[in-house]
């Protein structure tokens, strides 16, 4: 059952058990892209741009709630190895850690260059391929703003970004 764990560093946390989520990416002819989820207001940290993901349930990898939680957000996800089990233990993960214990685990994830990806609920408003260069001009979720140039190597060194 998700929630909130109270945290003394940070207020809160979604998810008791920690959180987790995918942070798909494709290589196209312009570029690396990332697809950023714009989070509805009536969200945790509304306005800002994460991941699609959310809280860890009972019994739940991270890797498999990152799956469940990313196809209750969107339609058309379709990343190669994206089956549940192990696979996850196969795939580039960043864990971002409270002092107080809490964590989130993000997934990038290679999807096909121009997968048409849309939101599935309430969650986010919006899902936008971002070129990997412009995310920091995004208003970033704090999670994700404190992760993202871990993330951003991450990926890049899965998909190297075109050099002209």
């Amino acid at each position: 059952m998700s929630g909130w764990l109270l945290c003394t560093v940070r207020g809160r946390h979604w998810g008791p058990r920690g959180a987790a989520g995918l942070l798909p990416f494709a290589s196209t002819p312009d570029g690396v892209r990332v697809l950023l989820a714009l989070r509805s207001v009536n969200s945790h940290d509304g306005g800002t741009w994460g991941t699609l993901g959310g809280a860890i349930e009972p019994g739940e990898t991270a890797w498999n709630a990152a799956l469940r939680e990313a196809s209750e957000e969107a339609e058309g996800l379709r990343p190669a190895g994206m089956a549940t089990g192990t696979a996850g233990r196969q795939h580039l993960r960043h864990r971002y850690a409270c002092d107080c214990g809490w964590t989130y685990t993000t997934f990038p994830v290679r999807l096909p260059g121009g997968s048409l990806v849309t939101t599935r609920n309430w969650e986010n408003r919006e899902l936008r391929w971002v070129p990997i260069e412009d995310v920091d001009g995004y208003l970033l979720h704090s999670g994700l703003a404190q992760s993202w140039p871990e993330l951003r190597e991450l990926i890049e060194t899965q998909a190297p970004p075109n050099r002209s």
